[in-house]
């Protein structure tokens, strides 16, 4: 008996739906597992790691299997991020492609939206002759969205994930 090529296709079509929900299910769970609590002590006391997932520039680019980074502990800011967008001014001698420095942020603002139980956390950054504004939105379920406008790029977004800088160990998570 041979079975008709559209039912297996459609076969395949609803196993493929089946793990990609599956799999945003099984991140959701992964990002969930810090709380509101958590998220809001991260940004307050400006001591975090932003790992990014996906950036948007002119075009998306998917990022899920890179470690790029923003790094916040205090007012010193240290940058790890692609770019893929448009720069306005020329770099003469190459460049290292990218947001990749070490700086200072000044101008830090916290504010807390208690409706919708989110923190935007503002701040400025020079690296050499450029500087950068920047707004990270971090959610209660530790998912954050940090914009960045530039005085020489297209302004570039990227979604990531909130955690520590230093991750709990065995000893320290059990007391």
């Amino acid at each position: 008996m041979k079975i008709p090529v559209i039912l297996c296709n459609a076969g395949i079509a609803t196993v493929l739906c089946m793990f990609i929900l599956w799999g945003c299910n099984s991140t959701q769970k992964t990002v969930a597992s810090a709380s509101e609590s958590e998220m809001e002590a991260f940004v307050e006391t400006l001591d975090f790691m932003f790992v990014t997932g996906l950036v948007e520039t002119n075009s998306v680019t998917d990022f899920t299997s890179n470690v790029d980074f923003m790094k916040m502990q205090g007012d010193s800011v240290r940058m790890n991020l692609p770019y893929f967008g448009t720069h306005h001014v020329a770099r003469m001698g190459g460049g290292r492609g990218g947001l990749r420095f070490t700086s200072k942020a000044t101008d830090i603002r916290t504010k807390k939206n208690e409706k919708r139980k989110y923190f935007d956390l503002d701040f400025n950054l020079r690296d050499k002759s450029e500087s950068f504004s920047c707004k990270l939105r971090v959610y209660p379920t530790g998912r954050a969205l940090l914009s960045i406008n530039s005085s020489q790029r297209s302004n570039a977004q990227y979604e990531g994930v909130i955690r520590p800088v230093s991750p709990p160990t065995e000893e320290t998570s059990r007391d």
